[in-house]
C-alpha cells in the first residue's frame, strides 16, 4: 500500500494582482502515479471594514502592541451587534454610529487573531429542541453473534421484525444456540463515533470494543462507500450501513490497524428493505436444514455446484485480474477429490 502523507503549502501574492474573483489551479508535479487531494485552500487580504449589508462577516487582524480601534461601515449589525475574539474568547458588543457603522476597541494580542461580528437577530440560529442520547451499556453483554442493524429494516410495515425473527433463530438450537446481541447502528455512531451520521469509524470502534468476544459479526444493511456520500443523489441506493475504505470493504472495517484481514468473522446481508431479510432467513433455515437432512449421493450432488462472481471497476486491470484468480480457484475445485462443478459470471465492463 502506498504512504500517504498531509502536507501544507504557503505563498504570497502580490496585494495588486488580486481582483474580484480568481481560479486556484493545483496541478500534480509527482508523477502519474501519485494521487493527491485538496482539503482546503484559504487566501488571506487586505480590504475595507465595509461588509455589503451581511449580518455576518469574518475578519482577521495582525498582531499589536497596544489598544486597538476599528470601524466597520455597511454592517447588518442590528441594535446590538457583536465581535467575537477567537484566540481570547472575548464577547464585545460593537458600538453603534448610525447608518450601519459600528465601532469596537480590543486589548493588545500578541499573534494573529480571527474575530468573528454578527448580528445575534440574524445571523445565529435558535435551538428549539434537544433530544437526549442515552448510551447503552456493553460492559456486561456476552454476546458471541453480534448484529448490526438499522431501525428502517425493523418493521415491514405489519409489524415483522425480520432482524429480531433472525436473532430468535440463531438463539434456538437449530440456529446454534448463540448468544446474540442486536445494536443498532444509530446507537453506535452516537455511542463510537461523536454522532457523526454514516461514519465507519464508529463501526470500527464498536468492534474493537467487542474484539475478544463474538465469534461471528453480522451487518444487515446496504451500503456506499463513504467517497459517494458527499456526492449523493435520489438515483443512488440507501447508505443504511457504512462501508469502509475505497473499494469499500467490510474485512478492513473491522481488522486492526495495518492488517488486511477481520478480526471478527464478518458477513454482511446487503438488504435495502425487510422483505430482502425475511427471504434470506427462509433461505438461511433451508439451508441449514438440509445441512441435517438424511445424507445420499444424490441428495448432496448440489454441493459440489459451484458459483463464482467476480467485478472491478477501479481501473487498471481489475477486472481481468478477478477473472483470472477465480479460474485459478475453479481449476483446483474441478481437478481434486471434490470435483466441484463450476460456473462463472463475470463483469464484462467497468459500469456498476
Amino acid at each position: 500500500m502506498g504512504r500517504y502523507e498531509v502536507k501544507e503549502y504557503a505563498g504570497q501574492i502580490a496585494a495588486s494582482a488580486l481582483g474580484r474573483s480568481h481560479k486556484l489551479r493545483i496541478e500534480n508535479l509527482e508523477g502519474s502515479g501519485a494521487a493527491f487531494s485538496t482539503a482546503f485552500a484559504s487566501i488571506e487580504y487586505p480590504a475595507d471594514f465595509s461588509f455589503n449589508r451581511n449580518s455576518a462577516a469574518t475578519i482577521l487582524l495582525e498582531p499589536q502592541n497596544q489598544k486597538s480601534y476599528y470601524e466597520v461601515t455597511d454592517f447588518d449589525g442590528g441594535e446590538a451587534p457583536v465581535a467575537y475574539v477567537q484566540n481570547t474568547l472575548q464577547r464585545i458588543v460593537l458600538e453603534p454610529l448610525g447608518n450601519n457603522q459600528y465601532r469596537f476597541t480590543l486589548p493588545s494580542f500578541v499573534q494573529k487573531t480571527q474575530v468573528l461580528l454578527f448580528n445575534p437577530g440574524k445571523a445565529l440560529r435558535e435551538v428549539t429542541q434537544l433530544s437526549p442520547v442515552v448510551f447503552a451499556d456493553y460492559r456486561n453483554v456476552q454476546a458471541n453473534y453480534v448484529i448490526i442493524s438499522h431501525a428502517r429494516l425493523r418493521n415491514d410495515g405489519q409489524g415483522r421484525d425480520y432482524v429480531e425473527e433472525y436473532a430468535a433463530y440463531r438463539r434456538s438450537s437449530t440456529g446454534g444456540a448463540y448468544q446474540v446481541l442486536v445494536a443498532d447502528v444509530n446507537q453506535i455512531i452516537d455511542q463510537f463515533g461523536y454522532g457523526i451520521p454514516d461514519h465507519p469509524q464508529a463501526l470500527r470502534n464498536f468492534g474493537a470494543y467487542f474484539e475478544a468476544t463474538p465469534k461471528y459479526l453480522l451487518l444487515i444493511g446496504h451500503g456506499i462507500e463513504y467517497n459517494l456520500l458527499r456526492q449523493r443523489n435520489a438515483e443512488m441506493r440507501p447508505n443504511i450501513l457504512s462501508l469502509f475504505g475505497t473499494p469499500g470493504s467490510d474485512n478492513l472495517m473491522f481488522a486492526a490497524n495495518g492488517k488486511l484481514s477481520s478480526f471478527i468473522p464478518t458477513g454482511r446481508l446487503a438488504a435495502q428493505d425487510p422483505s430482502q431479510i425475511r427471504d434470506y432467513l427462509n433461505k438461511v433455515k433451508e439451508y441449514e436444514q438440509n445441512l441435517d437432512a438424511p445424507r445420499n449421493t444424490q441428495s448432496l450432488a448440489w454441493r459440489k455446484r459451484v458459483l463464482h462472481i467476480s467485478g472491478g471497476n477501479y481501473g487498471g486491470n481489475e477486472i481481468a485480474t478477478f477473472q483470472a484468480r477465480l479460474q485459478r480457484t475453479a481449476a483446483v475445485l474441478s481437478n481434486n477429490d471434490f470435483g466441484a462443478i463450476v460456473s462463472t459470471v463475470s463483469k464484462q465492463s467497468a459500469k456498476p
